[in-house]
C-alpha cells in the first residue's frame, strides 16, 4: 500500500503522524509519500493527491489518500486491500461530523478503480468540494461503488478547531473561495452531476513540476509546482 499525502505547514503534524501510521500498519507493506505544495497560493488537495498517485501509479500497489491530521483510534480502521473505492473514516466527533455522501479524510482505491475516475479534480482551490467531486464521480461511473468500514479517527489540534461546528460552516459558505467551488461542483444537492466534464478534467489533463525528492525518516517527500 502507498499512502498519499497532501501537505504544507503542518511540520507539527507530521511529525505526529509519521512514527503513529508506521507503527498502527506494522502487519501492512507500506510507504508514505508526503507531496507538498510549494509556493504562496491557493492550497489544492485534490490536485495533489493526483500528483502523487502520478507518481506511484506504476507501482505494484494499492493506494490510500491520507489527511495528515487524522490518526487511526483503534482496530476499526481498517486498511487492507479494497475490492471497491472505500471509505474509512466513519467518526471524528463534533467537528467533521461523518454524513453519507462523504469521500474525504481517508480513502482506499485499488489503481484501476482512481484511473476510472479521473481521479479528483484539479480546480478546487482554497477550502472544499473536492471531495464532493468525487462523490459524484463514482456516482457516474458505472459499477464503482462507493464502500465504507467505519474507522474512528482522532483529529490532530489547531486552534480554529475551537469553533463550534455551526461556526466552521458558516466560515467555510461565507468563503469566496468556497463559493467559487460550489461553483464548479455544481449543485451540491445533485449527486449525479457535475457542474463540468469530468472525464476531461483530472487525471488526464494534470500538469506539475517536482521542484525536489527528500528521504526523510519514514517517508519520502515530493515539492511540487502546481
Amino acid at each position: 500500500m502507498i499512502v498519499i499525502v497532501p501537505y504544507r505547514d503542518r511540520e507539527e503534524h507530521l511529525e505526529v503522524f509519521v512514527p503513529a501510521m508506521h507503527e498502527y500498519l506494522k502487519n501492512i507493506p507500506h510507504e508514505i509519500i508526503v507531496v507538498e505544495q510549494s509556493g504562496n497560493g491557493l492550497f489544492n488537495r485534490g490536485k495533489l493527491l493526483n500528483i502523487g498517485f502520478d507518481l506511484c501509479k506504476d507501482r505494484d500497489a494499492y493506494f490510500c489518500f491520507h489527511d495528515v491530521d487524522l490518526i487511526p483510534v483503534d482496530d476499526s480502521c481498517d486498511y487492507r486491500y479494497p475490492v471497491a473505492p472505500t471509505q474509512l473514516v466513519g467518526c471524528l466527533g463534533p467537528f467533521r461530523s461523518h454524513y453519507r455522501e462523504y469521500c474525504g479524510g481517508v480513502m482506499l482505491f485499488r489503481r484501476e478503480d482512481f484511473l476510472r475516475l479521473n481521479g479528483y479534480g484539479n480546480q478546487y482551490c482554497g477550502w472544499g468540494c473536492e471531495d464532493d467531486d468525487l462523490y459524484k464521480r463514482l456516482w457516474q461511473c458505472a459499477n464503482v461503488p462507493l464502500a465504507r468500514r467505519n474507522g474512528r479517527y482522532r483529529t490532530l489540534e489547531r486552534a480554529q478547531w475551537d469553533a463550534s461546528y455551526d461556526e466552521i460552516r458558516v466560515k467555510r459558505e461565507t468563503n469566496p473561495h468556497y463559493q467559487d467551488n460550489l461553483k464548479l461542483l455544481g449543485d451540491p444537492g445533485c449527486y449525479d452531476v457535475l457542474g463540468y466534464s469530468w472525464r476531461a478534467e483530472g487525471l488526464c489533463n494534470l500538469k506539475y513540476e517536482v521542484l525536489e525528492i527528500e528521504k526523510c525518516c519514514g517517508y519520502v517527500k515530493y515539492r511540487v509546482r502546481l
